[in-house]
């Protein structure tokens, strides 16, 4: 009796050794970690019917720049607007696991301006939607309930692969080019005119 007693608290006692391979995904971890560091987690409260959305860091002002950084952007007005949308199509104004998924969705593909994290944003939410109508199929009990989530599971599914990856793998490879149209003349009542020079951004699809 003594024996198995010894032996049980050796083996409580005896603490957990991983493997080579363990350590080696250890430490390739801790080395990605120091590379970049990790933009912080958000977190979302509601007192009195509204809710809140801030960044889980003792200091905002860092957090915010460690958010832009990751989301390609140096602006805080889109920082904040992004991370609200993504808020407001979370199903939970509470839990934020959910924001928290598709905003690391969103840093995980890198995106070096607003545009990317916009499409970036986009394709977060549609595997949301897309694995949330997943759900509902599954566990349909009637035919109508199954109708529903299997049209909307199709629609999700087909428009991340047909449109929102090209667009985005677009954005990321076909350069942007500055043209400059010939000046035009405004006029408004009464007699009264001015010219406006006029530029836009357009796409070069020379490689297409």
């Amino acid at each position: 009796m003594d024996q198995i007693r010894k032996a049980k608290s050796e083996g409580v006692a005896k603490s957990y050794e991983p493997s080579p391979h363990e350590r080696a995904a250890i430490g390739a971890f801790s080395a990605n970690g120091k590379k970049a560091p990790r933009a912080p987690r958000m977190k979302m409260s509601e007192k009195d019917g509204v809710r809140k959305i801030a960044p889980d860091h003792p200091e905002p002002a860092v957090a915010h720049i460690l958010l832009m950084n990751a989301l390609g952007t140096s602006d805080l007005d889109f920082l904040n607007g992004i991370v609200t949308q993504l808020g407001n199509a979370a199903k939970s104004t509470v839990n934020d696991l959910e924001l928290n998924f598709m905003l690391a969705v969103v840093k995980g593909l890198k995106p070096t301006d607003q545009v990317e994290a916009m499409l970036a944003a986009q394709m977060a939410v549609t595997h949301t939607a897309t694995m949330a109508f997943a759900h509902r199929l599954a566990r349909a009990e009637h035919i109508l309930e199954l109708d529903c989530s299997e049209g909307a599971l199709c629609k999700f599914a087909r428009l991340k692969p047909r449109f929102i990856i090209p667009i985005l793998n677009l954005a990321r490879t076909m350069p942007m080019v500055r043209t400059i149209l010939p000046p035009i003349e405004v006029c408004w009542w009464p007699n009264t005119c001015s010219t406006r020079a006029r530029t836009f951004e357009r796409v070069v699809f020379a490689d297409l």
